[in-house]
């Protein structure tokens, strides 16, 4: 049995997967780690899947590769990457986004706070690079989040993550398929669980690739991109209004 293990949602990355591949596992084989890196693919259309094959041959770390049936989304695509890293039977179980978007070298500490007394470590983003649009989404989300529960969230869509096996499993089970937010959803439910929470400061970093607003937002217009970005924080918006714990 591994003792980490790493839920990786992708989509169209072709043009950073790489970098972010090689990048995690030198700092993690550097700290003699070893995971086991769960690569969820969302139908991509370019070829990041060839690209995730062709580098795993050169890494410590182990890659184990799954597509999903039809294109579902980042939510339901991030879901089946934690259910297969936590299904491996890992002591701890850590999601990252694959845009490498952090600091692979700072990671260490998430993963040594849930191998001590936490059950759950959140990484906050200090000095975000992302569009001013992206950070207004953010603290809207926090505002909202703090007024309805009651509790205090200072990065609850952090990408960066790590849970103990047991703990997550029993979190995955609160939430719906088909959740277009499932990671604020798992920290909604630790806080109002009272879980050991400890929440570290990482560095944020451009991410890896030439898109710098993500590959689900995409687009040749920059105002597409933030108008589909917006469209989803709606939807997401009336999801969580609804989301009963």
């Amino acid at each position: 049995m591994n003792s980490l293990a790493i839920a990786m949602p992708v989509f169209n990355e072709a043009d950073g997967i790489q970098r972010t591949l090689n990048d995690l596992d030198a700092a993690l084989s550097s700290k003699s780690e070893s995971p086991v890196i769960f690569i969820q693919d969302d139908c991509s259309t370019d070829n990041t899947r060839e690209l995730v094959i062709e580098c795993s041959k050169g890494l410590k770390s182990v890659v184990k590769l799954e597509i999903n049936k039809k294109n579902q989304g980042h939510g339901p695509t991030v879901l089946r990457a934690y259910e297969r890293a936590a299904e491996s039977g890992a002591l701890v179980v850590m999601q990252l986004d694959s845009d490498g978007q952090f600091d692979p070298s700072e990671l260490i500490s998430l993963i040594e706070a849930v191998r001590g007394d936490a059950d759950v470590a959140i990484g906050l983003r200090k000095s975000r690079s992302d569009p001013w649009y992206r950070k207004i989404l953010t603290f809207s989300l926090k505002t909202f989040l703090t007024i309805r529960y009651l509790r205090s969230f200072k990065d609850p869509n952090s990408p960066v993550r790590a849970f103990k096996n047991e703990i997550l499993r029993n979190l995955l089970k609160q939430i719906p398929k088909s959740a277009l937010i499932p990671n604020i959803y798992l920290v909604v439910i630790a806080k109002q669980q009272k879980l050991s929470f400890k929440e570290l400061q990482i560095s944020h970093r451009v991410r890896n690739g030439d898109e710098k607003t993500g590959s689900t937002w995409a687009s040749k217009s920059k105002i597409k991109s933030i108008l589909r970005l917006l469209k989803f924080s709606l939807r997401a918006f009336q999801e969580l209004i609804s989301f009963k714990i």
